[in-house]
């Protein structure tokens, strides 16, 4: 059986710092792409929307990406 894909996730926002503030308090790891988009790693979507709701963190987009798009900007 092969491993399940590990869930990526970019969201753009325009409170990328409360966002990233978020993540670091709840010891998740993300790499930021740029002003306004951070790809998040090992949170499923659904997750991470309640925890950008309860940090305030208004979205524009968030998408999930499998482990082979995980490089696209």
């Amino acid at each position: 059986m092969a491993p399940q894909p590990r869930p990526r996730t970019r969201v753009r926002t325009p409170h990328l710092t409360a966002l990233t503030a978020a993540l670091d308090d709840r010891d998740h790891a993300y790499e930021v792409l740029g002003p306004d988009l951070v790809r998040v790693l090992d949170v499923a979507p659904d997750d991470l929307g309640w925890l950008a709701a309860s940090a305030g963190v208004v979205v524009y987009e968030m998408t999930p990406c499998t482990d082979a798009g995980a490089t696209d900007a």
